[in-house]
């Protein structure tokens, strides 16, 4: 836990059955989630573009709401994600 953001950040094996599970391809084409906040809200790479700088720019997608409109851009690089202390379920 990072201040109020929580990251549970996934293996490889858990990745690909968060992506199975929650049909990513499907509702998010260009999406790979990397991890959870412990509240059932996904930090995902949006991949759909070339990254900028090496980094592909991290939303905040809810389980129970995977498409683009309703996630939120919370960072533009992973550092930038780490040094932000903000709940993610506040940017939705």
């Amino acid at each position: 836990m990072i201040g109020n953001r929580e990251i549970a950040f996934f293996d490889a094996l858990t990745l690909r059955d968060y992506l199975v599970d929650y049909q990513f391809p499907v509702y998010m084409p260009g999406a790979l989630p990397f991890g959870l906040n412990g509240g059932g809200v996904f930090y995902v790479f949006d991949m759909r573009e070339a990254p900028v700088d090496g980094e592909f720019p991290i939303l905040a997608a809810a389980s129970g709401n995977l498409e683009y409109d309703s996630s939120p851009t919370i960072a533009h690089s992973l550092q930038q994600l780490l040094s932000d202390l903000t709940n993610i379920e506040d940017f939705l």
